[in-house]
Parts: C-alpha cells; structure tokens; sequence
C-alpha cells in the first residue's frame, strides 16, 4: 500500500483485540448502522478503527493512512460501495474489505464480489456472524502471508547465496551481504547494517558495513563480548531486539538518530559463534515473529556458507604450501597410480626428462624407463602395491631413465605409498645419480690402481665403498618450512628420521629448539631478523655445509639449501637438508689411506736405493782384491 500522511484523530486508540488488524475504516452512511458496528468493536476489544460517511470520504482517508480493513456499506451517497471496492482493488490490493449489503435492483452479490470484495454480509445481520467472517479472513490471512513470508525468505536465501557463492574476496562479500539484506524494505528494515567477525579473545571485529556512520567503523573496530547490542548477541547466542536507543545501546556519537535493532548471532551447527550482523529499525519498529525467523534463517545459512570458505581458504593455504614445497625439492617427483598413470609432476622431473608436464600427465610411467627395464620396473611397482612401504631404488648405480630426446641418465628413485578412500598412490622421487656415476667410477679406477700396489689396502678401500654407496644411495632430503615468526610450518618424514623429532612435537614450535646447536642460536635469531625484513640471508640460495643437532643432543654435519618464498607478504624459508656425516667420514677414511700408501710407496724406493748402494760396494772391493765386479750396475 501506499505510504500516508499523518492519520486524522477519528475515533483510534490502542488495540486489545485478538484480531491481527492494524487499521479499521468503517463506512456507511446510516448511524444506527455505525454505531452496531462500534459496539461490535467494543465488544470483541478491538477500538483501533475510523469512520467514514461515504465512499469519497473513505477515498481520502486511505489517501492519509494504512488501513488493513474496510467495512463498506454499498448503496451511499456521492462514491457508493461499489466505486469505493473498486478504488480498494485498483490502488490497495493488499487491503481486506467487507461488503455490507442488502436486497437492491441495481447490483448483485456477484457485482460485489467482481468489485473486489474479501467477502460480504447481507443486512439485517448478526454480530455473531460478522466475528465469524473477521475470525476466517485473518485466518487466510495470516496463512497468506506466512506463504508470502516464506517465498521473500526463500528468495533472500537464494539472492544471499549467489553472492556468497561469488568469486570475491570475504570481505566484499560481507560488504555485499549487508548491502543486500538491509534493502529489503519488507522486513521494516533500514537501509543501514553491520557484519562482525568472532576472535578467539571473546571480542568482534567489524568486517563490513553499509550507510554506518564513519565514527562506527571506529568505535565499532573491535567489541568485547556482553559490550553494547551486538556484544550481547555474541555472548548469549541468541537474537537481541530493541526498538528505540536504551542503556544497552553503549556505542553511541554525537547527533544519533533514535532507532532500533535486530543483532542476529551466526552459529555452526555446533553451536560455535562465527559472527553476529546487526541491522537497523526505525525508532518504534514493533517485534514481530516472521521478521526474526526469516533473520535467523538468514544467520544459519550465513554460518554455513562462512564455514565452507573458512574450509576452502585452509584447503587453498594447505594447496599452496605443498606446491611451494613440491616445487622446491632439489628431487624430481611424480604421483602415480596403481595403473602406472602419471598423475602429478614437478619442475624437476620436466627438467631430467626434457618433457614438458602436460606430456607426462595420464601418460604410463614406463615411457620414463629404457626398454631393457621395462619388466624390471614392472616388477617394482607391483611389489610395491602389494606390499606399500617406502622403498629406495638404487640398484648399484645401474638405475636408468629414459629422455624424451633418447638418452639415458642414471638415476636414484624412491617409492612412498599413499592412498586415498578410492584408490592407492606412489610417490615416486628421482633424483639424478649421473654426478654420483661418475665419481663411482673416477674411484673404481683409482682403486685398480691401488690395488697393485697393495691387495689388502684395496680390499678396505672397497669395503668403505661400498659402506659408503650403501649410506649415500638410502640417504633422503630432510624438508622443512619455517614461517615469519621461527615456527616450523612443515617437517617431512625423513626430517624426522634425521633429527629424531615427529613432526606433531615441533609443528608450530621455534625451529632453533630443535635442530640447531646451542652456540649458532643467536647467529640464527640475528640472521633470521633480516631474512623476514627481506628475505635474504648469508646462506639463502646457497648450498653450503652446517652442523645440526639431533634429539638426542648429538650435532652432525649437513648439507643445506635455503629457498625464500612470499605467503601472503611474509617471507618463509624452505630448507633441504641432507644428513652428510656418512659422506664426511669416507672423505676422511680415504685420505688416511692414500697416506698409507704414500709412507708404503716411499719405504719401497728407500729399500731399493739401498741395495743399489751395496751393489757398488761389493763391486769396488772385488777390483781392490783383482777380481772381476759381480753385479752390473747401470746408471
């Protein structure tokens, strides 16, 4: 209907009945007729009613105010009932009317009905009858807005998940959302509102709001739970409504409008508070039922949607250290499934293999492998599926892959089971042994070498070799991630086997109580103070040898690479450790035996140069006694 001007003074007061009417207009020009129809209002407690003599005064009563009833007469003077219940359906649809009519030559009942009319009452008529037709017309009418209420609520679900649902970022979300919910002129609302977030302190943080007064975004920031309205909602979990400014409005600046509120808690299912959002009422606004089931409505399916993007942010977050981790390994890694199919691939394996990933992806692995391995590999990886335990596959350096341009590398791979509840996966890491090959084979031919020099030298030469190859081909990368703060982000397993920590005790836990020795702790903390201003540091994006310490207070020496990464405007470091205290000590068991053979080597000339030296002597005391010399001496 349309808004009015302000109401005459005609006979309104307050309202006691149990008759869900706002406005009355009685219409009739007979005072015998208006005065039964205000004892019936007396009668049933319900004195909230205007009255008019005809049809034009009816007319520019409507024009004045809302009026949820009209009672007409139909024969009257000037506008008849007719014209007025035609005026009713053309500009006031929404308005309910009765009809009182009688027996007339110059209409029907079916006219009044065609007119526009809820129903009708035939005169002479009994109060019994009119209370019985007031009792089912509220009652329909109360049904039809519940149907009208529950199709707006539906729509504002739908309306509020498309945004929800957006490609946005949260907080333009929140901003959408109340923008949204506190247009819809009929809940009553202003178009005014506010969306908080629940921290973990027991206070909320303002996320968004529309049409706020700029000293809200303020003084508004953050609201202690129990503080003001919404405050209230946070901490009891329920609904709270006020209609006008009050002691529990504590938020309040200079030149305020008088005004209400619905503070609506958004709770998971759970029971846990996400949030509350609080919308704006005129000065006045009455309760009412349909208003807060709809606004509850809209909390729960808030809740919902709020938790499925928490879900998804932790699922992005997780996402992103993986491939940052992934991508960093000094390794090359696949995913594979039990049919041999390629699932995932770093940078890495693009970079030994020389194809691009695309190629790889849901192509069989086996195009990796040369064919004279295919039924090796094979066997592999069936074993491997029948019996999934973590595997290293070194084979004495006579592991092989196959390129994309048709050359083979030698290659070291490892096999991680891992599953899901459809199907079980390889983690397949290669790493390139052509370096470690090589030198394999620069020592084999020194140890020939030795070999004829001294058998027994060689023999030991060869077991620390092969003690050496068994260390070095079984040894895996440590991997770990450190955040802005020093805390441990991500810790793999063969971090675990190198430091002896599980990764659920130094999770979220300073990294330097774990794994670095006592006396390099301040140059870390210092060294780490630069590195999260700008992400540089002596030992970032290099390879360089350190000592680190074990559980069992034990330090060691490795190799460690240090790759800073951005997430979210912070630096992190990624560390690739390798345990290199097998490596260490071959260096230092094969120098002590080229020593040896050294000090052999010189004792041998030493002998020999001896006997020469008595050979001479022997020859000059033979030609002293006139002999001939005995042993011929070449220079």
């Amino acid at each position: 209907m349309k808004n009015k001007k302000n109401a005459p003074e005609l006979e309104i007061c307050d309202s006691e009945s149990s008759f869900n009417f706002e406005h009355i207009l009685l219409v009739d020009d007979s005072p015998a007729v208006i005065n039964i129809l205000k004892r019936f209002m007396t009668s049933i407690g319900y004195n909230r009613y205007v009255v008019a003599v005809d049809g034009l005064e009816a007319v520019e009563l409507l024009r004045q105010q809302d009026f949820d009833l009209v009672i007409t007469d139909i024969e009257m003077p000037g506008m008849d009932g007719l014209g007025l219940l035609k005026h009713l359906r053309e500009h006031y649809p929404e308005t309910t009317s009765i009809a009182i009519t009688g027996y007339s030559k110059k209409y029907c009942f079916i006219d009044v009905i065609k007119a526009g009319a809820t129903d009708f009452i035939t005169k002479p008529f009994l109060i019994e009858e009119l209370e019985a037709k007031l009792g089912r017309i509220c009652r329909e009418r109360t049904a039809m807005r519940a149907c009208q209420y529950e199709v707006k609520t539906n729509k504002i679900i739908n309306d509020l998940l498309h945004i929800f649902l957006a490609d946005m970022k949260i907080d333009k979300i929140f901003t959408e959302f109340m923008r949204h919910l506190s247009s819809l002129s009929w809940l009553g609302l202003e178009e005014k509102g506010a969306i908080f977030w629940a921290n973990n302190d027991q206070s909320l943080q303002l996320m968004a709001g529309h049409n706020l007064n700029k000293s809200l975004f303020t003084t508004c920031a953050n609201v202690p739970f129990g503080t003001c309205l919404c405050g209230q909602a946070a901490q009891s979990g329920e609904l709270v409504f006020t209609s006008h400014l009050e002691a529990r409005h504590e938020n309040t600046y200079e030149g305020i409008d008088d005004h209400g509120h619905y503070c609506v808690p958004m709770k998971t299912a759970a029971g846990r508070l996400l949030g509350v959002f609080t919308l704006y009422l005129k000065d006045g606004t009455r309760r009412l039922r349909h208003v807060e089931n709809t606004l509850l409505t809209v909390a729960k399916t808030a809740a919902v949607v709020i938790q499925y993007h928490l879900a998804r942010k932790k699922i992005l977050i997780n996402e992103q250290k993986f491939e940052l981790v992934l991508e960093s390994s000094p390794d090359g890694i696949m995913f594979v499934d039990e049919d041999g199919r390629i699932l995932l691939a770093n940078r890495q394996i693009e970079r030994l293999f020389g194809y691009q990933r695309r190629e790889l992806l849901n192509q069989n692995v086996e195009m990796l492998i040369p064919k004279r391995f295919a039924a090796r590999h094979s066997r592999h990886i069936a074993d491997f599926f029948k019996n999934p335990q973590r595997q290293v596959i070194s084979d004495n350096f006579n592991l092989w892959g196959l390129r994309k341009d048709g050359s083979e590398l030698a290659i070291e791979a490892a096999l991680s089971p891992a599953h899901t509840e459809e199907r079980n996966y390889a983690i397949v890491s290669i790493r390139d042994n052509n370096e470690r090959r090589q030198l394999q084979m620069e020592l084999k031919v020194h140890r020939e070498h030795l070999e004829e020099l001294v058998t027994e030298r060689s023999r030991e030469l060869q077991e620390s070799e092969a003690q050496l190859r068994a260390i070095t081909s079984s040894a895996k990368s440590a991997i770990l991630m450190v955040n802005t703060e020093g805390l441990i982000s991500f810790w793999n397993e063969a971090a675990a086997r190198c430091f002896g920590w599980q990764a659920d005790e130094v999770l979220n836990k300073a990294v330097q109580n774990f794994i670095i020795p006592l006396r390099y702790r301040e140059e870390h903390r210092q060294g780490f103070k630069k590195f999260i201003e700008t992400g540089a540091g002596k030992n970032v994006g290099k390879i360089v040898n350190v000592f680190g310490l074990r559980r069992s207070g034990e330090e060691f020496p490795l190799e460690l690479a240090i790759s800073a990464v951005k997430i979210k405007n912070k630096w992190h470091a990624i560390a690739i450790i390798t345990d290199i205290t097998s490596r260490k000590e071959a260096e230092k068991e094969l120098r002590r035996r080229m020593n040896d053979l050294e000090k052999f080597n010189r004792l041998a000339v030493g002998r020999e140069l001896t006997m020469i030296e008595l050979k001479k002597e022997i020859n000059r005391l033979l030609v002293k006694a006139g002999e001939k010399e005995r042993y011929n001496i070449e220079n």
